[in-house]
């Protein structure tokens, strides 16, 4: 058979988890927390931080920006693992 070409990396598609870092709970809320249960979070869609992660590895930070009728993320910092 044939062998795929070396840059065909670049079109495998990786999930991609995005974080979002705006809240705290108390060990109480935590224990507490069932199915149903709604968690606040920043009141400004501009004030709330996200992690853009793929696997264990964070690869970018950013804001959590209105985009149309839904969410994006406005990225802030894109990490270089390879440096």
């Amino acid at each position: 058979g044939q062998s795929a070409p070396v840059d065909s990396a670049a079109n495998v598609a990786v999930p991609v988890t995005f974080a979002l870092e705006g809240a705290q709970l108390s060990i109480g809320d935590l224990e507490a927390l069932k199915a149903g249960a709604v968690l606040s979070v920043a009141a400004q869609p501009q004030t709330l931080s996200v992690q853009v992660q793929a696997g264990a590895s964070t690869i970018a930070e950013g804001q959590l920006v209105s985009v149309g009728d839904g969410y994006g993320v406005l990225l802030t910092k894109v990490f270089d693992e390879t440096a």
